[in-house]
């Protein structure tokens, strides 16, 4: 099954028929071709009302490739970051919390740029990347492109000091360490393909 967030709202590509929840606005398209992929991503970019769509394919991988080829790819990396009070690091952005990550750099490994994100983005260094999280993907409209964003996330521990700093020119507004007890208004305002990784 991939997942694919659409503003507020969840596309998944799976083999298996869904099971459908009554209470929530919920469609599915069988063998969608590549011009109905297109229609269905359109119309969720202008859809107000969340609504989860599904796209099945009886061969989820030759289906995903059709998806693929339908849009641009843009590549990204990011790390969850731990330090030694058990704290995570998240960034504020665009009014929104948000971990830290972005586009790779032509012949960077998704692990390098992760690091280098971080260290850019929130002043630190001496980090660790300590195991692999799942991708995540979301579309976004960039001019008249519509761009699919595959993002690597990396569990990452800070070593060094813990002194954080935000990269303003990046709309960084602030960087926190955040405590599990505080996670909650992180996860309250915050975008949806995020919340499985916080």
């Amino acid at each position: 099954m991939y997942k694919v967030f659409i503003n507020e709202h969840l596309l998944r590509l799976q083999s298996e028929a869904p099971e459908f929840d009554l209470e929530n606005s919920e469609f599915a398209v069988y063998e969608a071709a590549e011009n109905e992929i297109q229609l269905i991503v359109e119309s969720l970019f202008n859809e107000k009302e969340s609504i989860r769509m599904f796209l099945i394919y009886k061969n989820l991988n030759a289906g995903w490739t059709k998806f693929q080829k339908v849009f641009k790819i843009i590549d990204a990396a990011g790390g969850v970051v731990s330090n030694k009070n058990d704290e995570r690091l998240f960034i504020h952005r665009l009014g929104k919390w948000d971990l830290p990550k972005g586009k790779m750099e032509a012949g960077e490994s998704p692990e390098e740029a992760a690091i280098r994100e971080v260290e850019e983005e929130c002043g630190l260094k001496d980090l660790e990347i300590t195991a692999s999280l799942p991708t995540t993907y979301h579309m976004y409209k960039l001019g008249s492109d519509t761009i699919l964003k595959r993002t690597y996330w990396f569990k990452m521990k800070a070593n060094g000091k813990i002194d954080i700093k935000p990269q303003t020119e990046e709309g960084i507004t602030e960087v926190a360490w955040i405590s599990d007890n505080e996670l909650d208004r992180v996860r309250e305002n915050t975008y949806k393909s995020l919340i499985e990784l916080v």
